[in-house]
């Protein structure tokens, strides 16, 4: 096995644990139900990891390159839809299926480009920068207050759009991405890749997940502080809102009573 399908293996079973992990955050309450989408984004590219697999398999790797196109997309757009759930925004689902519909279009008739033309390589990774872009304008839009956690995110989400523009020219500089698709796995440019995507899909995954944990002990502190008939505080509740106002009006040196 090639280094590059070494690191594909891995990738594997990583977007398999991720999944599971947000599997088992769905299953916490209410506000964790964006988790679903995003398991489901990382089993789809569970079967994207495996048509990438298959490549070599078949003499004729045009439909299965375009079908490993599409099913990483796809991922993407459950990726997308979780975080529209998370930041209370409507997904748009029209303009993401109809550009999955279209960038594949364009990745099957794009093999009739020489293999190592830059328009070819352009047309295979832009759409997934698009992609992670519609995923920053979706936490941009929300009107949910945001923290630093939100910021790292749209932040990451940025430079991972960016990695995706640039593999291009990264493919360039090692020298290109095989001779054919058969032959993408023992390139330079797959280890590169792959190397590349593991990195950001366990880092944004894990900001994910702090994410949503983050709403669940939220949701919790505030079952735990109201009262379920009055949804008025209880007496722990106040107490501690009582003693944070009382924090910050000493810091701010105004009288409290």
């Amino acid at each position: 096995m090639s280094g590059a399908g070494f690191i594909l293996a891995i990738n594997l079973f990583v977007a398999g644990l991720l999944a599971a992990a947000f599997m088992a955050v769905a299953m916490h309450g209410d506000r964790c139900r964006p988790a679903r989408w995003l398991a489901l984004s990382y089993l789809i590219g569970m079967v994207y990891l495996g048509v990438e697999f298959s490549v070599p398999a078949f003499e004729n790797a045009r439909p299965v390159v375009v079908a490993s196109f599409a099913t990483m997309l796809a991922a993407t757009i459950a990726f997308n839809v979780g975080v529209a759930r998370r930041y209370e925004v409507t997904p748009p689902w029209a303009p993401m299926l109809a550009f999955l519909v279209v960038a594949s279009a364009i990745v099957y008739f794009a093999q009739d480009l020489p293999r190592q033309s830059f328009p070819r390589m352009l047309a295979y990774q832009l759409p997934y920068a698009v992609m992670q872009l519609i995923a920053v304008g979706i936490a941009l839009v929300s009107r949910r207050r945001r923290d630093r956690f939100d910021w790292m995110l749209v932040c990451l989400l940025l430079v991972s759009a960016l990695q995706f523009a640039s593999k291009p020219l990264i493919a360039h500089a090692l020298g290109g991405w095989g001779a054919n698709p058969q032959a993408y796995l023992q390139s330079n440019y797959a280890m590169m890749s792959q190397s590349l995507g593991t990195i950001f899909a366990i880092a944004i995954a894990l900001l994910m997940l702090v994410v949503l944990v983050r709403d669940v002990l939220a949701e919790a502190t505030a079952l735990s502080e109201t009262d379920a008939l009055s949804k008025l505080l209880n007496r722990g509740g106040f107490q501690r809102h009582a003693d944070l106002a009382m924090l910050e009006a000493a810091r701010q040196g105004r009288p409290v009573a």
